[in-house]
């Protein structure tokens, strides 16, 4: 069983989580564990995820009650993002080159809710080019495993083109009151 947050719930965030909220009702006899905890994800009939913020066991010890947030609405998640791991192979004198899809690597998670959101640019000289460096902040919906000397960001821009974002540092991975959040650079 689920409801919308009361308004006495909502006051508590200062209207932070307005239309984002929602309580569930889960019978003990569901829960396989010792306890429900914050941080714990629910997924919905629909497939929507409510990341739990409080777990509280009431009602005569039949159900508890978990206060849960739609971070993909609180955080403004509107865009979809697919990372791409590399494969490794040697080349003819023994270098490392990274290949990915359609020549190799491997999708690891495809259309993550994500908002990818510009931070500074920078001129700068690649490959004897002179371009743009775009340093980018990517909040995603869920903790992801990723290996920054391997994955990539693939991104299609709000104007229908894709870019592919280089990853720098993975932050706020266990947190449950920030989202998880890649660094990354789009190089000219």
């Amino acid at each position: 069983m689920r409801r919308l947050l009361t308004n006495k719930e909502q006051a508590v965030s200062g209207g932070e989580y307005l239309n984002a909220g929602m309580v569930f009702m889960i019978p003990s006899e569901l829960v396989s564990g010792p306890q429900l905890m914050p941080g714990l994800l629910i997924i919905d009939g629909d497939g929507t995820t409510w990341t739990t913020q409080t777990a509280d066991f009431s009602y005569h010890g039949q159900a508890w009650k978990c206060t849960c947030l739609n971070l993909t609405i609180v955080y403004e998640l509107c865009d979809l993002l697919t990372i791409e791991r590399s494969s490794i192979p040697l080349d003819n004198v023994g270098a490392i080159k990274h290949l990915y899809l359609p020549d190799g690597g491997e999708i690891r998670y495809q259309d993550i809710k994500g908002s990818v959101q510009p931070q500074e640019a920078d001129s700068t000289d690649e490959r004897g080019m002179r371009g743009m460096q775009t340093r980018y902040t990517v909040p995603v919906e869920f903790e992801i495993e990723v290996d920054m000397d391997r994955d990539r960001v693939k991104w299609t821009d709000p104007h229908g083109h894709v870019r592919y974002l280089d990853m720098v540092a993975y932050r706020n991975a266990e947190s449950i009151s920030t989202l998880p959040e890649l660094e990354c650079f789009l190089r000219p």
